[in-house]
């Protein structure tokens, strides 16, 4: 697809960072295109309202689940900054009121506290870009809050969400039943994809046991969090497909009304509407099983699919005619409704029971106990003022009650099946059922409830709340830093506690992650929605308000047992839910009457919220730019899935092949003449002509041939070549000096948002693989060059992520490699470096405590560190060093015993 000048914007952008390979960028513009034309639907339909905008967000959201590649988030945030804007334009030209409530005051100060420690982050560029998320978050609350106090925009919302879940668990119901098994099976048969993906031909028991766990996850990337999609929204989709069901029902009884000639034409209009949906919905439903299981694709068969999905959709299309003109047009539409439920909540349950969620049906079942118990209780007192505020009190009571039998349980289960497998390898014990699998399944593995019932999944669960309490014990006053979970871990992590990166428990991790203040705040938060939950369910009478109370409950119970509030698009979906919920209906005073003091700090928010709010709008879309347009270009202007890894991959994988492959060939100790393809060689070369001086040309005989022809001289070297070196020193020359060259762009590219870690490490270790493999006699600058920069990148890691032990072992290494290379300085630099690199080394070894890799790596370097030194007459430093490694050695002789114990 081309796009015209939004083609010519890849080259222009990229030619300031990439000014020597700048035209190698992503081909085409159809991703620009994709993105320009939902911003500006965006546009365009918050145009006309700014509640359409919102409903376009929440049709989109899902498609791209935000946590695989956190940088395509930007884009959702500045959909939320555009629909703010004509938000206000309605504000201040239509005098619209701006509201907002306790709850949304309280998150905004949590907000405030976490941007105040945000210094104190251990890595302030991950948490910088969740503080990004979480405004943007807040914006939407505001405009869904403001859009669901009118009747009209409430509905459109609520019909977005339930139209966006039927579409979701669609998707994930036949994904799972066709798309899975094709993947499966495309691993199976293809080692080339699997070396793609996981960079092994072979792979662990426990990735073949995942891979053949049937499990439904659509675009949501985790089952869990699909079923934590389901169960927030389901209940509401109940509740309103049986008031429809009862509705016509009624509608069908009564009398004949005939159409008027305005109701004509809307009928025509949507018989025709719903026969071109219904044709795309079967057309798409068939393509499923006619891609993913037939060995040949036919014309024929995609015809015929065309044909019955045009028959079908007559269906659904002539009932509806049928009804609007022998009985009224009301009823037609009531039909429609009725369809549209019926196919949403039908896949919506379908797909929760192919997750196989114990959390996601758990929560859901105790949301619907608590509302039960609530109402009964409610029928049984008499005091409508005394029977709320016992009801609130009984609530908590019982969902404490509830989770303490059940975390009983669990554990003395876990702790039984930890006793009976104490000396076998640590693993669950439905793998253990699975012993015939030894390899990828096409068909999969089923879950039984047998599986659902095995208590290792909780038992590693509680191993990762008992690290983040005391994470946030030793961190209470400003946390680690919004996202930095997983970075914060290793240092917390006892010997058995299971290796994750999140928490597993949204409020533990929200208290890890931000400390007392802010994390308390959002406990606040949270508490006051519950409150009003539970409130409502004793004086609420709609029955659709209590069945989308019961979603919200039902979600937040489930965000106590998994990582919703680490998932973009859940936490997006939460937040347009909570927007409605709070504004149905919505009396700001009534809301904020609970104290003085709240209802006064309501009341300065609500008078100065429509000056902040603007500014809020403007920072937030200028804070967004800089890490989306570093990713930008780091993926050459790939904008979609942005900040790819794939181009680092590929300039380490040639780094390596030049100095270990052809280097290894041009010092005799390979005997196999080193080849590399075209499409290696164009990420490096403009001018694929260039590379004919470094050796013989090769190009396929012919279309899909496996064999090979020199290219004659006079014609184009093209992408599909295969260059066999000859002229070894001179290509190695080259590409050293090519690789400098793109180690210079990397940091040009970091310059524009210099606070991650990512591209320090990344350059750190480029300029490590340039400077090791460099002779200082023939080429002294080069190496003192690339000594210089090594060390410098892999200090900046360690200053931007201070707090990991990657960052201390990379650092450690180079200065180690700087000590030990011929191009040392002196005997005192040289004595320098190995002394700091063994003291990095050290304490990488301490961070992963309970990791024997980095023990097995510190002592082998203390040896041949006292090797060293003894050459050198250290006698002192010998001395030390051959007590460290006495203490270093007993300690990982102790770890890797406690290791066979624990069966780790």
């Amino acid at each position: 697809m081309n796009l015209g000048i939004l083609e010519k914007l890849k080259p222009f952008a990229l030619s300031y960072f990439y000014p020597y390979i700048h035209i190698r960028y992503s081909p085409g513009s159809l991703d620009i295109g994709a993105v320009f034309i939902a911003l500006w639907l965006i546009v365009g339909l918050s145009w006309i309202h700014y509640t359409l905008g919102i409903s376009f967000i929440c049709l989109l959201r899902c498609w791209l689940d935000g946590y695989t590649y956190q940088t395509d988030n930007t884009y959702f945030v500045w959909g939320i900054v555009i629909v703010g804007m004509f938000y206000l334009f309605n504000v201040f030209h239509k005098k619209e009121s701006f509201n907002i409530n306790s709850v949304i005051i309280i998150i905004f100060l949590f907000l405030v506290t976490a941007g105040l420690t945000l210094p104190f982050s251990y890595q302030v560029g991950r948490s910088y870009r969740v503080l990004v998320l979480w405004v943007s978050y807040f914006v939407l609350l505001i405009l869904a809050y403001n859009a669901s106090t009118k009747r009209w925009s409430s509905k459109f919302l609520v019909w977005s969400l339930l139209i966006t879940l039927g579409l979701q668990t669609w998707y994930a119901f036949l994904h799972y039943h066709y798309v899975l098994p094709f993947l499966r099976k495309s691993l199976m048969l293809d080692p080339n994809l699997r070396l793609k993906f996981f960079g092994t031909t072979g792979l662990s028991p426990e990735l073949i046991y995942r891979f053949n766990m049937n499990r439904a996850f659509g675009t949501m990337l985790f089952p869990n969090a699909l079923a934590g999609f389901i169960i927030m929204l389901v209940p509401l989709g109940v509740g309103r497909l049986l008031n429809e069901i009862k509705y016509f029902w009624e509608r069908t009884r009564f009398p004949k009304v005939d159409l008027n000639k305005t109701e004509e034409k809307k009928v025509i209009f949507i018989t025709g509407g719903l026969w071109l949906l219904s044709v795309i919905l079967l057309f798409l439903t068939q393509l499923f099983p006619l891609t993913y299981t037939l060995e040949t694709e036919n014309d024929v068969d995609f015809i015929l699919a065309g044909a019955i999905s045009i028959l079908l959709a007559l269906v659904p299309c002539g009932i509806y005619a049928w009804l609007s003109i022998t009985k009224s047009y009301d009823t037609g539409l009531s039909f429609i409704r009725l369809i549209i439920l019926a196919f949403c909540c039908f896949f919506a349950i379908c797909s929760l029971w192919l997750t196989y969620s114990r959390g996601g049906w758990l929560s859901l079942i105790l949301a619907g106990v608590i509302f039960t118990v609530l109402k009964l209780y409610s029928i049984i007192t008499t005091s409508q003022t005394e029977k709320v505020n016992r009801g609130i009190k009984l609530t908590f009571l019982i969902i404490i009650a509830v989770l303490s039998i059940l975390s009983i349980y669990s554990v003395g289960e876990a702790q039984s099946v930890s006793d009976r497998t104490r000396n076998e390898k640590q693993t669950s014990t439905t793998y253990k059922e699975l012993t015939p699998s030894t390899q990828i399944l096409e068909e999969g593995v089923k879950v039984s409830w047998k599986h659902l019932r095995d208590p290792s999944s909780f038992r590693l669960r509680l191993s990762y709340w008992k690290v983040g309490i005391s994470m946030f014990l030793h961190n209470a006053l400003t946390g680690v830093g919004l996202g930095n979970f997983g970075i914060a871990y290793p240092k917390y992590q006892y010997l058995g506690a299971g290796d994750v990166k999140e928490c597993h428990n949204g409020y533990i991790q929200m208290l890890c992650e931000t400390g007392i203040i802010s994390g308390g705040l959002f406990i606040v938060f949270i508490a006051l929605i519950v409150m009003k939950i539970v409130k409502e369910f004793f004086t609420e009478r709609k029955f659709e308000r209590l069945c989308l109370n019961i979603g919200i409950l039902a979600f937040l119970i489930h965000s106590g047992l998994d990582i919703h509030f680490s998932h973009p698009s859940l936490v997006t979906y939460f937040m347009i839910v909570l927007g409605g919920f709070l504004g149905v209906e919505a009396n700001p005073e009534k809301d904020t009457e609970f104290s003085e003091k709240i209802r006064t700090a309501s009341n300065f928010f609500q008078k100065h919220g429509i000056t902040i709010f603007p500014i809020i709008l403007v920072i937030l879309a200028i804070c967004a730019f800089p890490p989306y347009f570093r990713d930008l270009l780091r993926s050459r202007m790939s904008f979609i899935n942005v900040a790819k890894e794939h181009e680092y991959q590929l300039i380490m994988k040639t780094a390596n092949f030049v100095f270990v492959d052809v280097l290894d060939f041009a010092l005799g100790k390979s005997d196999k003449e080193p080849r590399v393809s075209g499409t290696i060689l164009k990420h490096f070369y403009v001018d694929l002509n260039k590379v004919r001086a470094y050796g013989n040309i090769y190009v396929p005989k012919g279309d899909g041939s496996n064999k090979a022809v020199l290219l004659p001289e006079n014609e184009p070297v093209p992408e599909n070549c295969i260059l066999v070196i000859k002229n070894i020193w001179a290509f190695i020359r080259d590409m050293r000096a090519r690789l400098i060259k793109y180690a210079k762009i990397f940091e040009k590219i970091d310059g524009i948002f210099p606070l991650q870690d990512d591209l320090p490490n990344y350059l750190g270790e480029l300029y490590k693989t340039i400077y090791i493999h460099s002779s200082y006699v023939h080429e002294p600058e080069i190496t003192e060059q690339t000594r210089d920069r090594m060390l410098y990148w892999c200090s900046e890691m360690l200053r931007r992520n201070p707090y990991h032990g990657d960052s201390y072992y990379n650092y450690g290494k180079a200065l180690w490699f700087a000590g030990v290379k011929d191009d040392c300085p002196n005997a005192e630099k040289k004595k320098e470096y190995l002394l700091e690199g063994l003291k990095y080394l050290g304490r990488s070894a301490e961070f992963w405590r309970n990791v024997p890799y980095y023990w097995y790596e510190y002592i082998a370097h203390l040896k041949d560190a006292k090797k060293i030194f003894e050459e050198m007459g250290e006698e002192s430093i010998v001395s030390d060093i051959e007590e460290k490694i006495s203490k270093s050695s007993a300690y990982v002789e102790n770890l890797v015993q406690k290791r066979k114990e624990l069966g780790i």
